[in-house]
């Protein structure tokens, strides 16, 4: 013999009212409906899932590439244009640098606050690689 579904409450989001067998809760305890607990781990995935300051460690990752790029093209092309760009290069270190640690040290800060580990390696290698090319650009370092 099938026992019938009996209701359960309402859900805490839409009101709808919940049967025993499709009874969901979330974290803080509330009955939701399954269209609701779809909708909130859907919102849950797309607001939390993220690092909301990545961009600040792109930004500096794609300045640190910059001097590297420019030496590596001096290297592989070689001549006047060449010759001409290795004369900037130092330059372009200092710039990228200047650039890639506020970065990195924002991102670190971020990633302080938001417990997010693994964001905490990736800003402090982006920004020593800055305080590098900063040394670099300088004339400190060959």
């Amino acid at each position: 013999m099938r026992q019938r579904d009996h209701a359960v409450g309402e859900c805490g989001l839409c009101g709808k009212t919940v049967r025993a067998g499709a009874a969901l809760y979330l974290v803080d305890g509330r009955l939701v409906c399954a269209l609701c607990y779809t909708k909130v781990d859907i919102d849950a995935l797309l607001h939390d899932s993220g690092f909301d300051h990545a961009g600040a460690a792109l930004v500096g990752a794609v300045a640190n590439l910059l001097p590297f790029l420019a030496q590596a093209m001096v290297v592989l092309i070689g001549g006047t244009f060449a010759s001409a760009v290795a004369s900037r290069i130092d330059a372009c270190a200092l710039f990228a640098g200047l650039v890639a640690v506020p970065c990195g040290g924002s991102t670190v800060a971020a990633a302080r606050t938001c417990g997010r580990h693994g964001w905490l390696a990736v800003g402090a290698l982006v920004g020593a690689v800055g305080v590098y090319h900063v040394v670099r650009g300088v004339g400190l370092v060959g």
